[in-house]
């Protein structure tokens, strides 16, 4: 995201906005990785996938229910969602 930004000659707080948003991201693309290596579900069927994300899913609740919430996070998604719904 950063690069393509860079690339396309995008304003520091549009870089800065896709940081808050790409970072969250990669984990959580990283965390269902994870999650299905440690399944052995690669290759599972689209059902199996979403029963383990399920229950990902409510661990992650767990834990945001347990971390302090950061104004900063939000006026990011903000400001990228305002990015994005532009024409």
């Amino acid at each position: 995201l950063l690069v393509g930004a860079a690339l396309a000659g995008a304003p520091a707080e549009v870089r800065a906005a896709l940081r808050a948003f790409g970072g969250p991201l990669g984990e959580a693309f990283q965390l269902r990785d994870d999650l299905l290596d440690r399944e052995g579900a690669h290759g599972a069927t689209p059902a199996t996938v979403n029963e383990l994300v399920e229950r990902a899913r409510t661990t992650l609740r767990d834990a945001v229910r347990e971390t302090p919430f950061d104004p900063g996070a939000s006026a990011a998604l903000d400001a990228l969602a305002d990015l994005v719904t532009m024409s």
